[in-house]
């Protein structure tokens, strides 16, 4: 039974069997789900493409083309301040849940022990700051080891802070900030959760049924050993249809309540509401209800965040346009270029398999779970009237949302039409183009004929810089106006 004795260790069996119950998950559902999205867009739509209003081309650019080349900057400006912002309201997470432990526990107030305890409970903090600034694994090992060492130099009693009370956040803020599972951990760790907490109480009712005798009648039947084999199917049959029913509520819950908030905003909600359920597991059994004032840190990181939340209106909207199935530098260019992109105004794209999970939402992840993925895709003007108008403002951390439209075969043309007419600025990644990919190539030539070339943004592989320049400069020479030269440009990663 659980009771206020056993709760803390209750906690400590779900949190270790929902973290790597999640990675699973993760690396199960994120493959799935790409084929799922592949086989979605080759099938048929009852809309045709010319049910579409689309934008006419208007031929704003000139017949001549000069190639601006340079390599591309590997420093997106704006992200450490994204990850100075989450690093100051992870400070303000620990110095209230801090305080709050001090007040509760009687610890007389020392300066050092108290900026001691605070460095601890900050250290998951920086972990994912690190993860936000884009830096390497390896940084996020070197930092905890180097804090780690510092804090036990200082106070060698530090550890026992670390162990029991921050160990756990620590682990958390090592699997969701990972940029692998960044768009997923959430709700799978929230799914998991939901599979772990029936499993306890399915273990819980074997065991008072085998105590109760319930299936002992069967002992006259059948041996013992299948009559013990029977309460475990029971009790696995029950944890699978209450774990399962209550997952699908949780990923709903999470998507309705998300709705306002990017990928990075819903990994620092995860963890701190997690320290906060995990030390007021801790102490509930010697303080009660009082505990729920360490619920207090939560309300300070979230007011933090809000306070040093950028305000200002969107600068641009961005578009970008890539070679289907570059998976890997397309993932690379999501979390750097384009994270960078998103503080200054929406990024959409034309949904697909390579970018499938990058941009894997909770909504999206129910729909998938729901076995509702159509509802995802762009059938009809309707569709794309309905997925343009959805909210571009910024989320809960400063971010803007990436929005990508899911299209059958017959409707993508029309609908990255209509969006070349919504950007302000395009991106257009021509890494790992081969001349069978046909689609870039109609997207080149639309460029030509619709979007002004200082709006553009071409991106190569350096080999590729004079391929890629002449398929530009036929599309300008067919789409252009004699006598007018532009500057395109283009930069190599």
């Amino acid at each position: 039974m659980l009771t206020d004795e056993n709760f803390n260790g209750f906690l400590a069996f779900v949190f270790f069997m929902a973290v790597p119950l999640a990675a699973l998950l993760g690396a199960i559902i994120r493959r799935r789900y790409r084929k799922a999205i592949a086989r979605a867009m080759r099938a048929g739509t009852p809309s045709p493409g010319a049910a579409f209003a689309v934008p006419g081309p208007s031929h704003p650019n000139g017949a001549a083309l000069q190639v601006d080349v340079a390599p591309l900057s590997r420093a997106p400006p704006l992200r450490p301040a994204l990850a100075l912002r989450y690093l100051a309201a992870g400070l303000a997470f620990a110095l209230v849940l801090v305080t709050v432990m001090f007040l509760l526990d009687g610890i007389g107030f020392a300066p050092l022990r108290f900026a001691v305890v605070v460095a601890a409970f900050l250290l998951p903090a920086l972990i994912m700051a690190l993860y936000v600034a884009g830096l390497r694994w390896y940084w996020m090992v070197a930092a905890g080891v180097f804090w780690t060492w510092l804090l036990y130099v200082i106070a060698p009693e530090s550890n026992d802070v670390l162990g029991i009370l921050v160990g756990p956040a620590l682990m958390l803020a090592l699997l969701v900030g990972n940029p692998a599972l960044r768009t997923t951990a959430v709700p799978l760790f929230m799914v998991a959760v939901a599979l772990v907490v029936p499993l306890v109480f399915a273990l819980e009712a074997i065991y008072l049924m085998m105590l109760a005798g319930v299936l002992d009648f069967l002992l006259f039947l059948l041996p013992p050993g299948l009559v013990a084999a029977i309460y475990v199917i029971l009790g696995l049959a029950l944890m699978l249809a209450v774990g399962t029913g209550l997952a699908l509520l949780v990923v709903r819950a999470v998507a309705r309540l998300t709705a306002r908030s990017s990928e990075l905003m819903m990994q620092h909600d995860l963890l701190w509401l997690f320290q906060c359920v995990w030390v007021i597991g801790l102490g509930w059994g010697s303080h009660g209800p009082l505990t729920l004032a360490y619920l207090l840190a939560f309300a300070a990181y979230r007011g933090t965040l809000a306070l040093l939340r950028p305000r200002a209106p969107a600068q641009e909207t961005h578009l970008l346009l890539r070679v289907f199935g570059q998976q890997g530098t397309q993932t690379r260019l999501a979390r750097s270029l384009l994270l960078d992109w998103r503080q200054r105004g929406p990024v959409l794209m034309i949904g697909a398999e390579d970018l499938a999970t990058e941009t894997l939402d909770a909504p999206e992840l129910a729909a998938y779970l729901r076995r509702r993925l159509s509802d995802l895709f762009i059938d009809s003007p309707v569709d794309l009237a309905a997925a343009s108008a959805a909210g571009t403002a910024r989320q809960g951390d400063g971010l803007f949302p990436m929005q990508d439209y899911y299209c059958r075969d017959s409707t993508w043309q029309p609908t990255v039409l209509t969006l070349m007419a919504q950007a302000r600025r395009i991106l257009v990644d021509m890494r790992g183009f081969d001349p069978a990919n046909q689609g870039i190539l109609f997207e080149i030539d639309a460029l030509a004929a619709r979007v002004p070339t200082d709006r553009l943004l071409v991106v190569c592989a350096p080999d590729a810089v004079e391929q890629v320049t002449a398929l530009f400069a036929g599309a300008w020479a067919r789409a252009g106006r004699e006598g007018q030269t532009d500057r395109l440009t283009l930069r190599t990663a």
